[in-house]
């Protein structure tokens, strides 16, 4: 991520309160855990969140990110009972570290905030978490969905952008396939409300972010083609501003005028999930 940990956490406003919404109902079980694992924790936002509002023994902050877990050391460590482990969670359960490999089967709960999406092998990344938690334990998670932007834009924009050939899943396929992840590694799903998060933010502070789902990072990583880029940018712009529009605007961003500087709202699909490990 080319992002500071300082800058990560002025750009997270909307994760920052999906963090506080998971956490409170965490809280409104009032439960006691053993040992939680917030898995991707970035700079460890939620991870201290977590420490100070729910029951626990020992709470461990994991992320791929040196530079974060470095800033979460310094200033998101509230008690002597939270840790930060680095460690890519993309990986097999046999290429894990020693340290991740003694938790196995001894979690209580894993959260995840705002981390799902970016794992392509889902059945890879469940197998790991259902061998760290224990008979019983819960997985507790918020995503975001991709929108499918494919199907509302013409065939002859498809065509003009070389996307004849391009598909982007539905939101109840992307579903479908974390639930058969989950099922297929030993959980029971028991929960998958889907919904829209309205995130207020300026526009401009939006665009600057220029952060797009992983399906579309082999159309726009190519620096020759900043045209393909300038249209995912649109369209992602355009969806988040009106959700339910059948027929999106490549020019959205630029029929604004220039720079956008408003506050406005736009609307992040997201998943809550929850599954225990049986």
């Amino acid at each position: 991520m080319n992002v500071t940990a300082i800058e990560y956490e002025k750009q997270s406003t909307g994760a920052q309160e999906n963090a506080r919404q998971l956490v409170s109902k965490l809280m409104a079980d009032n439960r006691e855990y053993d040992i939680i694992v917030d898995m991707c924790c970035g700079t460890g936002y939620m991870t201290e969140l977590l420490a100070k509002s729910v029951k626990h023994n020992r709470i461990i902050g994991v992320d791929i990110t040196a530079d974060f877990l470095s800033f979460a050391e310094q200033n998101h460590k509230p008690m002597d009972s939270v840790e930060y482990l680095l460690q890519d969670m993309s990986k097999t359960w046999d290429e894990m570290s020693p340290v991740l490999k003694a938790l196995e089967s001894k979690v209580s709960l894993i959260v995840s905030n705002r981390a799902l999406h970016f794992f392509e092998d889902k059945p890879r990344l469940m197998h790991v978490m259902s061998r760290l938690l224990a008979k019983n334990g819960s997985l507790v998670a918020t995503y975001p969905l991709t929108p499918d932007l494919m199907s509302r834009i013409t065939d002859e924009e498809k065509r003009a952008f070389g996307l004849q050939s391009f598909r982007t899943p539905s939101p109840d396929l992307q579903i479908d396939d974390m639930v058969r992840a989950c099922e297929g590694t030993g959980f029971q799903v028991l929960n998958k409300q889907q919904y829209l998060y309205e995130w207020h933010l300026d526009a401009k502070i939006f665009l600057a972010r220029k952060q797009f789902p992983q399906i579309f990072v082999p159309l726009i990583s190519s620096e020759d083609n900043p045209e393909k880029q300038a249209l995912i940018q649109n369209l992602m712009f355009d969806v988040a501003l009106n959700p339910n529009v059948r027929r999106l605007n490549p020019d959205a961003i630029a029929e604004l005028g220039s720079p956008p500087t408003f506050q406005t709202v736009f609307h992040i699909p997201l998943v809550n999930l929850k599954c225990i490990k049986l």
